[in-house]
């Protein structure tokens, strides 16, 4: 079974300071999680990252079977529409 969320050594800097780090997870649906860690960690990062606010230098980030990694944020809303 595919994950509904599947992020994959997903990174992202900010001039010096690397931000996501090869961060990999897998959400399936229906799953609650939550991130939690100091300030500056990448929570932020990370989920406007999987909203398509921010671009990730490396990685890919797949939603319900589609690659959302370079989509802008209006196509991510309508990959969420689709399933339910």
């Amino acid at each position: 079974m595919n994950s509904f969320l599947s992020v994959d050594r997903a990174e992202k800097s900010f001039g010096r300071f690397r931000a996501l780090d090869k961060i990999s997870l897998n959400v399936e649906k229906g799953e609650f999680l939550c991130f939690l860690g100091p300030s500056g960690c990448g929570k932020t990062t990370l989920l406007r990252s999987i909203a398509g606010l921010e671009t990730i230098d490396r990685g890919t980030i797949i939603q319900n079977g589609v690659d959302i990694t370079h989509l802008p944020p209006s196509s991510t809303i309508r990959v969420l529409d689709q399933t339910n």
